[in-house]
């Protein structure tokens, strides 16, 4: 059996729903293609820095499912209960949807910086830029 048998399993699967070779996969992940290779014919273990480049090659759907088959891989049958719908193979809508909770303070600044960044254009796009060249995008 591969280490990672599902998540091998799902990353098969999405070569062939895109028509990719496994070359694609690793360009598109950034992950070196002897690497792909060893990950789907299940002579190495998918670990979570390989699970990271991969979902950054995917839609959010194949994201969900392959993370979801990674658990199932890497936790216990116990634990997996709670993170997993068993019956999709999905995470668990309690898992996809959950945000951290912030504290009354710095809800009212996120606040203050919405209703600031609403009304006020130029400081709209200085944010905005701030915010790409941090890594984030919308």
């Amino acid at each position: 059996l591969p280490i990672s048998p599902l998540t091998a399993q799902c990353l098969a699967t999405v070569l062939r729903m895109h028509g990719w070779q496994q070359g694609e996969l690793a360009t598109a992940s950034g992950i070196a293609a002897p690497t792909v290779s060893a990950h789907l014919n299940g002579t190495r273990v998918i670990r979570d820095d390989h699970l990271a480049a991969y979902i950054t090659a995917l839609d959010p759907i194949e994201q969900t499912t392959l993370v979801a088959a990674w658990l199932r891989d890497t936790l216990p049958a116990a634990a997996c209960e709670s993170v997993i719908d068993t019956a999709t193979n999905r995470l668990s809508e309690p898992v996809r949807t959950w945000r951290p909770t912030l504290a009354p303070d710095h809800q009212k600044m996120l606040d203050w910086l919405a209703a600031k960044l609403a009304t006020d254009p130029e400081l709209a796009d200085i944010f905005a830029a701030a915010c790409r060249k941090g890594g984030y995008s919308d």
